[in-house]
């Protein structure tokens, strides 16, 4: 397991993947296991005592759930990887992204409180893609972060950053919205040169985006009058904070 989430009434969501084709299922949107190594998403009653809904969730390939919230009404959102195709991955028919682009691709999925699937889409480019975490804001939009390498990972134009290096992974964040199924904002965050991992999100009431993880690059974009504006050698972890619609750094 990977990650937990509590919902208002204290059950708890849990994710993460499995190799064994007899997980514990109860009230499953996919009750076979199918690939080498399948997500899994689970509910637990809030005294721990039952499982409300477990469920795998996966395709043909590998598929690593990472990150998980939970919204006011108990739906879990969760994201993550896989290299499963289409045809086997469980992505619904109304997905922002129907067809995995790389090898590696993220993903974002919607699971209702009873355990049925609402939403799934993909989430990357031509090349790897991998969606660490997920967060919500108070709309319901998704705030996922993670790592690319990929030259066309959807970005929206006004973002912060819309293009990276064709030498390293960059950092990106995404704001998503399942109502309107697209973008609000994503953009690319990151140096020159070398790498950056997208680790960990969170979000304040006024919207605003804060994004942790760690970058390899002499060329960050850190603000004027950080704590650390220049980078000493070697790999440093990084914070930053993001405007409400993902055009700037604070």
């Amino acid at each position: 397991l990977l990650d937990v989430a509590i919902d208002a009434a204290g059950g708890a969501h849990v994710i993460g993947y499995t190799n064994s084709v007899d997980f514990p299922l109860e009230s499953a949107f996919q009750t076979q296991f199918m690939g080498t190594e399948d997500g899994i998403v689970a509910k637990l009653s809030p005294e721990g005592t039952a499982l409300v809904y477990s469920s795998y969730l996966g395709g043909d390939g590998y598929d690593r759930p990472m990150g998980v919230a939970v919204d006011n009404g108990g739906n879990a959102f969760v994201t993550g990887l896989t290299t499963s195709e289409s045809d086997g991955f469980p992505i619904t028919p109304d997905a922002f992204q129907s067809e995995k682009a790389g090898v590696y691709d993220g993903f974002l999925a919607k699971i209702e409180t009873s355990g049925a699937l609402d939403y799934c889409t993909y989430l990357g480019g031509s090349s790897d893609d991998l969606a660490r975490s997920v967060v919500l804001d108070d709309d319901t939009n998704a705030y996922i972060i993670g790592e690319t390498a990929s030259l066309d990972f959807p970005v929206t134009d006004g973002a912060y950053k819309t293009e990276r290096d064709p030498n390293s992974w960059d950092a990106f964040v995404t704001k998503f919205s399942i109502q309107s199924n697209g973008l609000v904002y994503s953009t690319y965050l990151g140096g020159d040169y070398q790498a950056e991992w997208g680790m960990g999100i969170t979000v304040d009431d006024n919207h605003n985006a804060y994004a942790v993880g760690i970058t390899w690059s002499s060329y960050f974009p850190t603000t004027a009058g950080a704590w650390i504006e220049t980078d000493p050698p070697g790999n440093d972890a990084f914070i930053a904070k993001l405007n409400t619609d993902g055009s700037d750094l604070i």
